[in-house]
């Protein structure tokens, strides 16, 4: 009862591989992927009314024509964006889970499907761990992340966009003091991509490790009794467990240190 080595271990897609299967199996939902998408810019466009409505009663108080009706107004418009923003974020969530959880579960069916037509001796030679560990583990990863991330990413996009052309529109200096500290970004950016592949794909191997060990105890239950292996097992499987708490703690660490970057 040993665990799998790197070289056994089933092979994990490239990028470039990732990106096609993602296209591939997005087919059919494109369309709600784009509603997605045009719901969450939508919402932004509506939060960035606040801060407008606060530039429009600064200039009113300074020119001394705000009175009360102005307001008012103003402060009704800035509540309305806030209640139109806050059900464009949860309209957005909520059109994101739906869809990317039919998506995923597409994902799982051919992950079964796939899993079952593999010859026997590969799964053998990489370890049914290996294989539990994909359909459970990493499934979920994704299904917690990309109803979050991807709407995430969209509307960060856009505000950034929209940002640096309202700072342009302001004063020109304002544009270049934000495009200035842009290679920032794009270096921690880098960074985070660089070390978080070889971090998150040392995590996930370590839970396959670990669901190994765990499915060959079970699987020997009366084998570890027989010989007397039942410390010797606990002993393992603890290790085991004991790896993929490191290899988690050291892929939050990475999160960490990129938030602040």
């Amino acid at each position: 009862m040993t665990g799998t080595t790197a070289g056994d271990a089933l092979p994990v897609a490239t990028g470039p591989e990732t990106a096609r299967e993602v296209w591939r199996i997005s087919r059919g939902h494109r369309l709600r992927l784009a509603a997605v998408g045009v719901v969450g810019i939508a919402g932004t466009v509506v939060d960035l009314v606040v801060p407008v409505a606060i530039g429009l009663l600064v200039d009113r108080v300074q020119a001394g024509t705000a009175d009360l009706g102005t307001v008012l107004v103003l402060t009704a418009v800035m509540m309305a964006s806030a209640v139109l923003g806050a059900a464009g974020t949860a309209v957005t969530v909520v059109l994101a889970t739906r869809v990317f959880h039919s998506i995923l579960a597409g994902l799982r069916e051919r992950l079964v499907e796939r899993g079952l037509t593999l010859p026997q001796h590969v799964v053998e030679r990489a370890g049914t761990g290996d294989l539990i560990s994909r359909s459970s583990d990493d499934v979920t990863a994704v299904a917690d992340a990309a109803p979050a991330v991807i709407p995430a990413l969209t509307v960060a996009a856009f505000t950034i966009i929209v940002s640096l052309g309202g700072l342009a529109a302001l004063e020109w200096p304002y544009a270049a003091a934000l495009v200035l500290v842009l290679p920032v970004y794009v270096l921690a950016l880098r960074w985070y991509l660089r070390t978080g592949l070889a971090v998150y794909r040392a995590e996930r191997a370590a839970m396959s490790t670990r669901a190994q060990q765990i499915v060959e105890s079970q699987r020997g239950y009366a084998t570890v009794l027989g010989f007397g292996l039942a410390e010797q097992r606990h002993h393992t499987v603890m290790t085991a467990s004991w790896n993929v708490a490191v290899q988690a703690l050291k892929a939050r660490t990475v999160q960490s240190m990129f938030t602040p970057g």
